[in-house]
């Protein structure tokens, strides 16, 4: 399988549950974009970036970028992510 550099933007628990599926598929060259710094604080094995600023999580060059920030934020992050040249999971 293919790995990929993936961006989750906002690690709620739907962030966290797509965060644990894609390790456990093999999927390990991920980082996470939320601007709520105590969302970081999970208790998890796996080693990622962790950013509170998007302009710095995009210039780490995502290949694939997996929405999960609340509704009202979606359009303006999936304009972001095919401005950035990425795949997009919403």
């Amino acid at each position: 399988m293919k790995k990929y550099k993936i961006l989750i933007i906002g690690f709620g628990s739907i962030g966290k549950r797509h965060f644990n599926n894609l390790f456990s598929i093999g999927q390990d060259n991920i980082a996470v974009f939320d601007p709520v710094p105590k969302s970081f604080e999970f208790d998890s094995p796996h080693k990622y970036a962790k950013y509170t600023d998007l302009e710095k999580a995009f210039k780490w060059n995502p290949e694939v970028v997996l929405v999960c920030s609340p509704t009202k934020l979606h359009s303006e992050h999936i304009i972001k992510s095919l401005n950035k040249g990425c795949h997009i999971f919403v």
